[in-house]
């Protein structure tokens, strides 16, 4: 089972070239650090690759499905742009890159028949293979693919693995395969990603992916939108906040209420209040009404006890009794003055009657008041 490696990021891309054999072994890049003869690399001190970095290269290699290609004059780089055949002169398996220390890296080549012809006729001596490196150490770290040329650029190796190097071409830039980002602007974004998903520092990216399918879910329930082309985050995020002001807007303002315990408070104040008012009113309609007869002693009981509203509309209707209203006052009294009330005249007996009151307890109230 094959291992991906880490992707590697803020990479060049470079071609370089070396002696090619008939034979299937070829050296593809020398063992530790290498310039061209023409001053490349530009961006770093030299290119270099060693045992431990020679075993990630080859461990990236492993990892693909298909086999490095070996073209002619880099067709494979300008192919996608000038179109027209890219014919293999032959192909190295993913496991078929090897390493030496004291001479570096190499590959099993399987050349065509096509191929082998050329190299056997001395009509293309180099290989170059497009490597992949940092540009800030220089270290390789893979290997594109790699090409038939007759172009070399590194001097001073044996007759058998002479080597070569060329810098960035125009070309090259159009098709390179691996792409770079800024390491300050990619912090800068899984910044800004942390604070709007509320993540903390060192978060995974398991933590990144769960936290957005939450968020997602949230916003397409609450817009109703199905797909990410419906979906406006910047107008959803503008239109929370105008219903959230529009909100503030018809909130109460609590500068208009009180407390509950201060309200409660001058409730029952005012519950006092009235009820004093109520029963100082009380009063006075029935003392007035008892002098007039608009309300008999007999009926004091009662009245005394309704609301004063009940009170006032009833005396507001009532008529005055002269008969009574004489009595109550002291004029016509038996015994007046003295509670020695005996007997209820005839006039007063007709009343009684008249308004259904027991004529006994007419009498007895008589009595008191005479008192």
């Amino acid at each position: 089972m094959k291992t991906k490696p880490k992707r590697l990021d803020n990479l060049a891309v470079a071609a370089l070239t070396f002696a090619v054999q008939a034979g299937a072994r070829n050296q593809l890049l020398p063992a530790g650090s290498f310039r061209a003869i023409d001053g490349r690399p530009e961006n770093c001190p030299s290119w270099y690759i060693d045992s431990t970095s020679a075993a990630a290269l080859m461990a990236r290699v492993a990892a693909r499905k298909n086999d490095l290609l070996v073209d002619y004059e880099h067709t494979t780089l300008r192919v996608a742009k000038n179109g027209g055949e890219n014919p293999a002169a032959g192909w190295i398996g993913t496991a078929a890159l090897s390493w030496d220390e004291s001479t570096g890296l190499f590959a099993d080549i399987q050349w065509t028949d096509a191929a082998k012809t050329k190299i056997e006729s001395d009509a293309y001596r180099y290989l170059s293979p497009t490597i992949v490196y940092d540009p800030k150490t220089g270290q390789v770290v893979d290997i594109l693919h790699v090409a038939l040329t007759n172009f070399a650029a590194i001097d001073g190796m044996d007759e058998a693995s002479i080597a070569a190097a060329s810098a960035f071409a125009a070309a090259l830039t159009s098709t390179q395969t691996e792409t770079t980002m800024d390491q300050a602007l990619l912090e800068k974004l899984l910044g800004d990603l942390s604070w709007m998903l509320g993540l903390p520092t060192g978060a995974t990216l398991q933590d990144y992916i769960a936290q957005l399918e939450k968020i997602t879910g949230q916003l397409k329930s609450a817009s109703g939108a199905t797909a990410a082309a419906s979906f406006d985050l910047a107008k959803h995020l503008a239109d929370s906040q105008t219903q959230i002001a529009a909100l503030s807007a018809a909130a109460p303002d609590p500068a208009q209420f009180v407390p509950m315990a201060q309200f409660a408070e001058m409730q029952s104040k005012v519950a006092a209040l009235a009820g004093q008012l109520e029963t100082g009113e009380r009063g006075s309609l029935m003392t007035a009404a008892l002098s007039d007869g608009r309300i008999l002693p007999a009926q004091r009981e009662y009245w005394a006890a309704q609301p004063v509203a009940a009170l006032s509309a009833y005396l507001a209707v009532a008529q005055p009794v002269a008969a009574l209203s004489g009595m109550q006052s002291g004029a016509g009294k038996i015994g007046a003055g003295s509670g020695d009330v005996a007997a209820l005249t005839a006039e007063q007996v007709k009343l009684c009657a008249q308004m259904r009151i027991p004529e006994a307890d007419y009498l007895a109230s008589l009595k008191a008041e005479a008192v």
